[in-house]
C-alpha cells in the first residue's frame, strides 16, 4: 500500500468534506420612508430605492421572521453568504408589500411582483412572492429583496429550501445548516490520516 498516497488522499477528502457547507456574513434590513411615492417603480425596485431622499435605518439581523418595517417605507434585505457545494434553490417571500417587490440574486433579477401583496402569514397564499430551481455555484453570492408598502405594517418573511422539499426561515443558522458536512465521510478521512501519521512515525 502506497501510504502516502492514502495519506495525501485522506487529507483531500477530509477537507472538500468539511469545506462543503455554507455560511451567512450578514443579513441586514435597511428601511426608509417613502417620500416621494411617484418615484416608486414596482418594475425597477432598485431605481424606486435610489429616487428616496429620506433617511435610511439599517438593521443587522440574525433571521428573517414576522418582520415589520412600518407603516409608508421602501425596504430593502440583503444577506450575504458563500456555499461550499453547487445546489439548486428555492426563495419565497411573504410580504407586506401595496407596490409589489423584486428578487435578485448576485445583481441579476430573478423574479418581480407589480401586483398589492399582502401573504396574511399564509405560505399558501397567492401573494407570495416565489423563486424557484435557482441554481447557485461554489461561492460567494448575494441575495436582495426590494418591497414598498403604503398604509399598513404586516409582518414579513422569507424562507428557503436547497432540497426542494424542506423549508427554512432565512436566517444565519439555516443557512450555515443548508449543505451540511457528512459526518462519517469526514471522520473517516481523519481516520486515515491519523493511520497514516502512525505509520509514517512507525517507520520514522
Amino acid at each position: 500500500m502506497n501510504i502516502s498516497k492514502v495519506f495525501s488522499t485522506a487529507i483531500f477528502a477530509t477537507t472538500m468534506v468539511i469545506s462543503a457547507n455554507a455560511s451567512a456574513s450578514l443579513m441586514t434590513v435597511a428601511t426608509r420612508t417613502i417620500d416621494n411615492a411617484a418615484m416608486i417603480d414596482s418594475s425597477d425596485f432598485i431605481s424606486s430605492w435610489n429616487s428616496q431622499s429620506s433617511t435610511v435605518t439599517t438593521n443587522a439581523i440574525d433571521a428573517f421572521e414576522l418582520y415589520k418595517t412600518g407603516n409608508n417605507t421602501i425596504n430593502h434585505f440583503s444577506v450575504d453568504f458563500t456555499i461550499g457545494a453547487t445546489g439548486t434553490w428555492g426563495v419565497e417571500a411573504g410580504l407586506d408589500a401595496h407596490y409589489g417587490a423584486a428578487l435578485y440574486l448576485d445583481g441579476l433579477l430573478l423574479t418581480n411582483r407589480s401586483d398589492d401583496l399582502w401573504w396574511s402569514t399564509d405560505w399558501a397564499n397567492s401573494d407570495v412572492m416565489k423563486a424557484h430551481d435557482i441554481d447557485i455555484s461554489v461561492g460567494s453570492h448575494l441575495l436582495e429583496i426590494y418591497w414598498a408598502e403604503s398604509c399598513c405594517n404586516g409582518p414579513s418573511t422569507v424562507r428557503f429550501t436547497n432540497d426542494g422539499q424542506n423549508w427554512d426561515v432565512m436566517s444565519k443558522e439555516s443557512i450555515a445548516a443548508a449543505v451540511p458536512a457528512p459526518s462519517a465521510l469526514a471522520i473517516f478521512g481523519i481516520g486515515l490520516i491519523g493511520f497514516g501519521l502512525r505509520r509514517k512515525n512507525n517507520n520514522a
